[in-house]
């Protein structure tokens, strides 16, 4: 653990809008709001060499990374509200290792854990390719020593936060979120007026993916899939059974496997209560 907690001040606001940049995505099941990532210095490597780096040599990355941009944002006292486990690739927390990126739902005040399990990774705030990813926190998460191994962030102020892994963040999709509300003491999470998108996407202008979230007046099933400008459906986001309520999730920015070039995209959302969209520019 880190000392001294850091509050997430309102640069999140910018780097996530009214709520989100969660980061990239495809769908996770679980009883937090589950969304359903090439980072600096990274964009010389295709997938294969990903996968075919060893542990050692990510380790190596992370190292060099952490050496020159000092580790930041982290601790808090007290126990963590919820806990990510960094693996291969991915992080967990609703223990389905087969969706591909989870969200975490705590409350202003509230902290959550990264704690390693295999691998050489970071936590890193925002989505790949943002000129601001790490400005909220930014950490190594290996097995190198014991000051590596678990990072908590305390989330001070509520809204939607994107992360992702550094080295895995945009090639292996290695992302998650963390969905901040205010405290309910207990009351009821209140059923949404309206069902669609809760603001924006975000960032938006991006360089790599953006996040979301919507919400549901009732139980049902909710798509999200990407669009090109022309009307071209481009990829699937998310397609899932939800309960009525409010919702995360991201794209990563990728098409058919490849970063998504410059353009203007369109997320779709179709549910139970009808259909919306929404605007997405893409820079390089």
């Amino acid at each position: 653990m880190r000392a001294a907690p850091t509050p997430l001040a309102c640069r999140s606001c910018r780097l996530i809008g009214s709520l989100l940049a969660l980061a990239l995505l495809s769908s996770r099941a679980g009883a937090a709001p589950h969304v359903h990532g090439a980072p600096a210095g990274h964009a010389g490597h295709t997938a294969h060499d990903m996968h075919a780096m060893s542990d050692a040599d990510m380790q190596r990355e992370v190292d060099a990374w952490f050496a020159a941009h000092p580790a930041h944002g982290g601790a808090m006292l007290g126990a963590p509200a919820d806990t990510f486990l960094v693996r291969n690739f991915l992080f967990d927390t609703n223990g389905i290792l087969g969706s591909a990126v989870d969200t975490a739902r705590v409350t202003v005040g509230e902290g959550v854990m990264f704690k390693w399990v295999a691998g050489s990774h970071t936590t890193t705030s925002g989505a790949p390719g943002d000129p601001d990813a790490g400005s909220l926190w930014d950490a190594p998460i290996s097995n190198l020593n014991a000051s590596t191994r678990e990072f908590t962030v305390q989330f001070n102020t509520a809204g939607t936060y994107p992360f992702f892994c550094r080295p895995h963040g945009e090639f292996s999709n290695m992302v998650g979120v963390v969905l901040v509300t205010e405290s309910t003491v207990d009351a009821p999470a209140p059923r949404p007026a309206s069902a669609g998108f809760v603001g924006g996407l975000t960032p938006n202008p991006t360089r790599g993916g953006a996040a979301f979230q919507f919400a549901l007046t009732r139980a049902g099933r909710a798509r999200v899939e990407v669009f090109d400008a022309s009307g071209r459906r481009l990829g699937l986001v998310l397609d899932r059974a939800l309960d009525a309520g409010l919702h995360a999730g991201a794209w990563d920015g990728r098409v058919h496997g490849a970063r998504a070039g410059a353009g203007v995209y369109y997320l779709r959302l179709r549910m139970p209560e009808g259909t919306q969209t929404r605007r997405l520019v893409v820079e390089r």
